[in-house]
This record gives C-alpha cells, sequence and structure tokens, in this order.
C-alpha cells in the first residue's frame, strides 16, 4: 500500500499523468507533494513546468518523454 503522506509518490504519480497525457492530475499531484514538502524541488519544478504550457505543449513534450522512455528503456 502506498503511503498517501510520501511526497515523493505523489512526484512520481504526477510523472505518471505525464506519461498518461493528463496536464490537470499530474499539476494535482505535484501540488499534493509540495503541500507535503513545501521545499522539495523536484515538484516545484516539474509543476512550474507543467503550469506554463498549453495544452498542446504539454501533449507533445508528454508523448516526447514517452519516447525517450522507450529508447533508453
Amino acid at each position: 500500500m502506498l503511503n498517501p503522506q510520501n511526497y515523493v509518490v505523489w512526484q512520481n504519480i504526477g510523472m505518471a499523468y505525464i506519461r498518461l497525457l493528463d496536464k490537470e492530475k499530474a499539476e494535482e499531484s505535484f501540488k499534493k507533494a509540495l503541500e507535503i514538502k513545501p521545499d522539495y524541488e523536484v515538484a516545484r519544478n516539474n509543476l512550474a513546468i507543467t503550469e506554463k504550457m498549453t495544452e498542446k505543449q504539454f501533449k507533445a513534450a508528454a508523448r516526447t518523454f514517452k519516447i525517450q522512455l522507450v529508447e533508453k528503456g
């Protein structure tokens, strides 16, 4: 079972939502990580990046991320 107070878990959930092309849920997950640990820079940076992107930019970046995962995996 996942610990709902683990900020790294919420960061990872946010990254999973990026892979699923769900910008809103990714942002919510990064915010949850920051509620738990306000100085968590990884979530802060990812939230800032996703919030600045349009939906079109987000989907293009997420697709590129998926391709990179496949190439490196």
